[in-house]
């Protein structure tokens, strides 16, 4: 009776830990950045740590970006990978893609694939870039970029489980050179020598 309790025990603890898969990540590339006032930014969007040709791998997603309006302005989203293509639309059959920036300082972006769950399952790439955004930096200080996850779809449209790394980019003012700051000195004095002639 103890050895048939044992072997069950067992075979459960087996079944757990086997059962147990390592949850995708989703995060930026680069992690962060620093940028001058006035230039614009690319951050890469991408999820890591799929199956290589087998489950999991994503058919949908539905992510909100959280970062600083004040430092940062959303110019653009370019959905898919700029190596491997679109990972969600992988015969080109479509997909719906959607984004959405009315809220300042969060940015949604979706997309649901239209590719059946075996070509997803055996073609999809373990790590890709699902978007990349860009921005343009307002003015200097940190924003931090958050991700939150509204949904992520398997193959089949069931939950797929993952973890979220945030990112941050550092804006840093332009400082005026020393040059134009003589000039504009010099420029002031001869200004001021000049109406003191004609007074």
């Amino acid at each position: 009776m103890k050895r048939t309790i044992y072997s069950v025990v067992c075979s459960m603890l087996l079944l757990l830990v086997s059962g147990t898969s390592q949850a995708a990540t989703v995060g930026f590339d680069p992690i962060a950045q620093t940028v001058s006032t006035g230039s614009s930014l690319s951050v890469k969007l991408g999820i890591s740590a799929l199956g290589d040709g087998v489950a999991p791998s994503l058919s949908t997603f539905d992510l909100n970006i959280g970062y600083d309006p004040s430092l940062l302005s959303f110019t653009g989203v370019i959905f898919g990978d700029p190596v491997l293509g679109d990972q969600l639309d992988l015969f080109s059959l479509g997909s719906v893609t959607s984004w959405d920036n009315t809220t300042p300082g969060t940015l949604n972006v979706f997309e649901l694939s239209f590719d059946s769950p075996t070509d997803i399952d055996t073609l999809q790439a373990a790590n890709f870039t699902l978007a990349t955004l860009t921005f343009s930096a307002l003015s200097g200080g940190i924003s931090p970029l958050s991700i939150a996850i509204n949904a992520l779809g398997d193959a089949n449209g069931d939950p797929l489980a993952a973890t979220t790394m945030s990112g941050s980019v550092t804006v840093t003012a332009v400082p005026i050179p020393a040059a134009i700051w003589l000039f504009g000195s010099g420029l002031l004095g001869l200004i001021g020598m000049a109406r003191r002639k004609a007074a």
